[in-house]
């Protein structure tokens, strides 16, 4: 799910919805998502 998330967020700055560094802070926070997931596996 995270990567949805991940490919919404892509949506909403190509479409000038969020600003960049909103963008950029919701990327971090995904990668560190996805980063503790993997490690459970």
């Amino acid at each position: 799910e995270a990567m949805e998330c991940a490919a919404s967020l892509d949506v909403l700055k190509l479409r000038k919805l969020i600003a960049q560094q909103r963008y950029e802070q919701g990327t971090q926070l995904l990668e560190g998502v996805v980063a503790m997931l993997t490690k459970m596996i």
